[in-house]
């Protein structure tokens, strides 16, 4: 599957089939096709479905407070961090080109 916007892309009918919200990352695992996308939700399922030695997480039965201590790192990194890095990428690589504000780039961005 291709990036973008093309027949092939993550606004096509296929990848909109994945994620509805036609964007990156998201996955469908093998073989049950199981769709999962956004990035905590991806790494919550591949440590549930993977990781059943709990040696790359925590079981909230038996570590509840490392496992909230895990699920608070995972979703300040998906809700904070990574969109800032994201969101700076653009506007560097944009800067430039840009004819609009950032504030009003990123409130078109919302619309899409």
């Amino acid at each position: 599957m291709a990036f973008g916007d093309g027949a092939n892309g993550v606004k096509s009918a296929p990848f909109l089939a994945i994620n509805p919200n036609g964007r990156i990352p998201a996955l469908t695992h093998q073989p049950s096709g199981t769709h999962v996308f956004e990035t905590s939700a991806i790494l919550e399922y591949l440590a549930e479905v993977y990781d059943t030695e709990r040696r790359l997480s925590f079981d909230p039965k038996t570590h509840r407070k490392e496992w909230a201590e895990e699920r608070s790192w995972i979703y300040f990194a998906h809700g904070g961090v990574g969109p800032m890095f994201g969101q700076a990428g653009v506007f560097l690589r944009m800067e430039e080109k840009m004819c609009v504000s950032p504030m009003s780039f990123l409130l078109l961005a919302t619309e899409s």
